[in-house]
């Protein structure tokens, strides 16, 4: 009998991810990746504008009560909930303000975050 204080094994994702399953899984799964590699990608970019700026970066760290502000992935969350409906998020309208002072800063564009 095991001990119940060992840790689980992993398992396979695709137990947890049955629609993913078969050809039309592996369709799904080839129209997701690049979906999801841009949306890495932007992230990654945003984290970078604003570690480039000091004071950013502070502000950053009230606005998420961190103690370091490298320690933020560049996630913003969603407008909208899992039914689409608009949702206020103070966190949310806080870090739009944030990223529209960095690009000011930067003189470039504003980002797209809607």
């Amino acid at each position: 009998m095991a001990r119940r204080d060992t840790p689980r094994t992993a398992t396979s994702v695709w137990v947890e991810m049955p629609f993913m399953r078969g050809p039309v899984g592996a369709q799904r799964l080839r129209e997701w990746l690049p979906v999801l590699r841009d949306i890495r990608a932007k992230t990654a970019a945003r984290r970078q504008r604003v570690l480039a700026h000091e004071w950013a970066c502070k502000r950053l760290c009230l606005i998420l009560d961190i103690k370091e502000a490298r320690h933020w992935n560049g996630y913003i969350p969603p407008a909208t909930d899992d039914r689409d409906k608009a949702r206020r998020n103070p966190t949310r309208e806080d870090l739009i303000a944030l990223l529209k002072e960095v690009a000011a800063a930067d003189q470039g564009e504003p980002e797209e975050l809607a």
